[in-house]
């Protein structure tokens, strides 16, 4: 994981992840790297962002085993004496996006129809049985509710909206109005499209489902 994020610094590609500044160490280049993800960083991942100098983070769900770990993190490594610190995590309800929510009460009620179905012994309604029957599996992680077909609706209502959604400020650019390098959000809105798309037709990745 540390080589992967790292090695973006070295990779020239249509996403911007970045390009070597001069001498300067790795997590310089990423001091302006925003990160989109379904999930909210572990421990591991955050530990690695803040190494390699991530900017700030934009989740869409909850991990409620993970313990806010990452807001901790922010909270204990603001940036010192021009070291990177931790990035800002920010939840997707922030940016106003309806799914964060409806993700979040999902898993919620998941997690308390596995604990009710296992106690009642109710293989109806297990996360997984065997074909032999052998195997029957009440699994409460968060991984396992992003495989049912709840969390899938989900996040593909969200796609839906990402293909018909009109910009109310398509011209405006933030944080830098007047920097040519940063993208408007009518041109963020198509990266985001570009990518969707190559995530689910070529990739394969964001989500255990094919949306």
């Amino acid at each position: 994981m540390v080589r992967r994020l790292f090695s973006l610094t070295n990779i020239y590609d249509s996403w911007k992840t970045g390009n070597p500044i001069g001498t300067k160490p790795c997590a310089a280049s990423l001091r302006d790297v925003t990160l989109y993800t379904s999930l909210e960083s572990c421990a591991q991942c955050s530990g690695v962002m803040s190494l390699a100098g991530v900017k700030q983070i934009i989740y869409l769900q909850n991990d409620f085993t993970a313990y806010k770990i990452g807001n901790i993190m922010f909270n204990l490594a603001n940036p010192v004496g021009g070291a990177p610190g931790a990035p800002i995590p920010i939840a997707g309800s922030d940016i106003g996006l309806a799914q964060f929510d409806q993700l979040n009460q999902a898993n919620l009620k998941y997690v308390a129809d596995m604990k009710a179905a296992k106690e009642a012994n109710n293989d109806k309604m297990a996360f997984f049985i065997s074909p032999d029957k052998s195997v029957v599996e009440y699994d409460p992680a968060i991984t396992s509710f992003l495989c049912i077909d709840v969390a899938r609706d989900i996040f593909e209502g969200g796609g839906r909206i990402l293909d018909s959604v009109t910009l109310a400020f398509p011209d405006r650019k933030f944080p830098q109005p007047g920097d040519a390098s940063v993208l408007t959000n009518a041109e963020c809105l198509k990266e985001a499209r570009k990518f969707y798309k190559y995530a689910d037709v070529e990739g394969f990745r964001g989500s255990p489902h094919k949306l």
